[in-house]
């Protein structure tokens, strides 16, 4: 018989007769034994569930582990991609062009062209900053006669 038959059909009726002795037979007895069946079943089906849930966590563990290292792996590697292929190509536009337009070789400057060491400045340029000072130290510039309204 089943659990729940067993107390329909002999716990109730025990109990509407109010017979203790029959009802703790019935409780302890046989609903016992179907408890600890139903109860091992039970602990079966948790653990079982248990390292099926370990399994796909470990499972779950090694998706992420790899996922990640191809997102790595495709967050250094396509920037670097892209850097090299856009030296090659630009690269390969300038020897296009150069073959196109060639460049003429430029000679380094000779030593006469070369600028001396210590600046020192031409005639003009000291005339006319003495020029400057003199118009400012006489007040030679031109002022409107209205400066405020």
């Amino acid at each position: 018989m089943d659990f729940f038959e067993i107390i329909k059909n002999k716990l109730i009726p025990a109990v509407d007769q109010g017979d203790r002795e029959k009802d703790y037979e019935i409780v302890y007895g046989s609903l016992r034994e179907k408890y600890e069946e139903h109860r091992k079943v039970i602990d079966q089906v948790v653990k079982e569930t248990t390292s099926e849930n370990q399994r796909i966590e470990a499972k779950a563990k090694e998706s992420i582990t790899t996922r990640t290292g191809i997102m790595l792996a495709l967050a250094l590697g396509v920037p670097l991609a892209t850097i090299i292929y856009s030296a090659l190509f630009t690269r390969s536009i300038y020897q296009a062009l150069s073959k196109m337009y060639p460049m003429p070789s430029v000679a380094p400057p000779s030593r006469s062209q070369m600028p001396r060491r210590g600046f020192q400045p031409q005639a003009n340029h000291s005339r006319r900053v003495l020029t400057n000072k003199r118009l400012l130290s006489r007040k030679q510039i031109p002022h409107s006669r209205k400066c405020h309204p």
